[in-house]
């Protein structure tokens, strides 16, 4: 599992509902729900027959590599994202022990204080301080095999 995951905050749903937990609504009034993703009426007739229909599909687990649909749709999101002019969804989309990496990447010039990249992950880590506002130039350099 990617140890990144511990670094998450709780999604903001669930710290609303700790925050509220003691909290009683006003003599009279309602409560008013602020959730999500729970479902308190019937599904429409036309969600429960898309999902009888395609129950076939779910039988199927997709390659680790997933579909050629969702690496490109990634490709496209990582273009937009970070302003790529191009990332080969084929290649490119997931790395890691099942793929071989032939790219190196290091930083060129010096990162702002505070501030580390890991050669091997590729992650920029960064928590600025208050005394850090503004906009930052950094510059990488990336090699390939």
């Amino acid at each position: 599992m990617n140890v990144l995951l511990d670094a998450l905050h709780p999604y903001p749903f669930e710290k609303l509902r700790a925050l509220f937990a003691d909290l009683k609504p006003a003599s009279g009034q309602a409560h008013i729900a602020l959730s999500i993703g729970e479902p308190r009426h019937a599904s429409p007739p036309f969600v429960l027959e898309t999902l009888a229909a395609n129950l076939p599909l779910l039988a199927n687990y997709p390659a680790t590599r997933g579909e050629a649909v969702l690496r490109e749709t990634i490709a496209g999101w990582l273009q937009r994202r970070f302003q790529l002019q191009s990332v080969n969804a084929e290649g490119e989309v997931f790395e890691g022990s099942l793929f071989e990496k032939t790219v190196e990447v290091e930083v060129v010039g010096d990162l702002p204080d505070g501030a580390t990249f890991d050669p091997e992950t590729w992650a920029l880590r960064w928590r600025p301080g208050a005394d850090q506002a503004g906009s930052y130039d950094l510059t990488f350099r990336a090699t390939d095999d």
